[in-house]
């Protein structure tokens, strides 16, 4: 079969998509006029300091956005680690977000704390969203893939008795069944 009836050449596809629309959060290159969504704050910067103190630059970053912000986590357990971490650095008015209900009931200078499975956050005209990983950078369990299993371990010396072991049982099943050692 010829490759021109099987792929579309760069004059078609362009005719194809010509009056397509092209959706997306995040700006164009080179236009500042787009006013969507943007990458919400790395704090890497922060956690690379020997005195950096993330939750203390979550606060003033909070304040700056003066917008809902919900800081997306993996799991209730780092929901409620979270929780007490931002307490601790005195971010105020830290509300559960569990569905849009809840997003809506958020006033822009409050903190909505979700589970969210998201990689990084955004920041949109009205809703800035923080993810766990934003924070606290990427989780080192948070493999797709099942953990293999790892096999045990033996000592050599374990290894010969175990094959002593087997050696006599089979022994003792090839000469059927009598006890008697066959070295």
């Amino acid at each position: 079969m010829p490759l021109d009836l099987l792929y579309l050449d760069e004059g078609e596809w362009q005719g194809l998509v010509s009056d397509s629309a092209a959706l997306s959060p995040f700006a164009p290159p080179g236009d500042e006029a787009f006013s969507g969504a943007k990458k919400a704050r790395d704090f890497a910067d922060i956690r690379a300091l020997p005195s950096g103190d993330v939750f203390d630059e979550l606060k003033k970053y909070i304040a700056a956005l003066n917008r809902k912000t919900i800081i997306a986590t993996y799991s209730e357990g780092s929901a409620a680690r979270l929780k007490t971490l931002m307490e601790n650095a005195g971010i105020k008015s830290i509300a559960e977000v569990k569905g849009a209900d809840d997003l809506k009931k958020l006033k822009p200078h409050e903190t909505g704390l979700s589970i969210l499975g998201l990689e990084h956050g955004f920041v949109a005209d009205d809703l800035a969203i923080i993810t766990e990983a934003d924070l606290m950078g990427e989780r080192l369990s948070a493999s797709l893939r099942p953990r293999e299993r790892r096999r045990p371990r033996i000592s050599c010396a374990k290894f010969r008795r175990w094959m002593k072991v087997i050696w006599w049982c089979m022994s003792i099943t090839a000469s059927g069944g009598s006890w008697r050692w066959k070295p």
